[in-house]
């Protein structure tokens, strides 16, 4: 190992803890010992699908559970939370893009956008916390560098301020900073 590879290794494995530190339980609340909820001892797997079922509407919100629950179950293709990012059936390599590869336009590597949608309350953003402390953990998606779990909440707090991705980065992770990462 050279220095620079030594030292983003550490910040990884600094990053990976900090990371289980605020997702470990429910809504990163760390109570008193005895009213904590673990994330792991708690959480069932959502029922995510590939596709896209159209937009939510959130006037019916109870009427778009009850028809996703008498929806034909062949017209969807359930994975779990882990495999969002794992090649579709037709694909036989990883949908994940190195930032550091220049891109192009004969670039033929097809990029997966993930989103999370429904209606309020279903558990999206408990997914997304799962899925990023299984990676913390090292229990999946390890070929996986880093992971930076933003929250769209204070993001829309911040959409007037202009930054740059370091800088926002540097916002929510404050061992970026630390690390002197720019």
């Amino acid at each position: 190992h050279d220095s620079e590879s030594t030292a983003a290794d550490e910040f990884q494995k600094k990053f990976k803890f900090n990371l289980i530190k605020k997702f470990q339980c429910l809504n990163g609340l760390m109570l008193k010992q005895e009213n904590r909820t673990l994330l792991n001892e708690i959480y069932t797997e959502l029922y995510i699908t590939e596709g896209d079922s159209g937009d939510v509407n959130k006037k019916h919100e109870v009427k778009r559970i009850e028809a996703a629950f008498r929806r034909n179950p062949t017209e969807d293709t359930p994975i779990k939370c882990s495999d969002i990012f794992k090649p579709l059936p037709e694909q036989d390599k990883p949908i994940r893009r190195v930032l550091t590869k220049p891109l192009s336009e004969h670039d033929e590597e097809p990029i997966r956008n993930v989103v999370t949608k429904g209606v309020a309350g279903i558990g999206k953003t408990v997914s997304v916390q799962k899925f990023v402390l299984d990676w913390a953990e090292g229990k999946t998606n390890q070929d996986v560098h880093l992971i930076f779990p933003l929250p769209f909440r204070e993001l829309n707090l911040m959409k007037d301020q202009k930054m740059s991705l370091v800088e926002l980065l540097h916002v929510f992770f404050n061992e970026m900073k630390e690390m002197e990462i720019s």
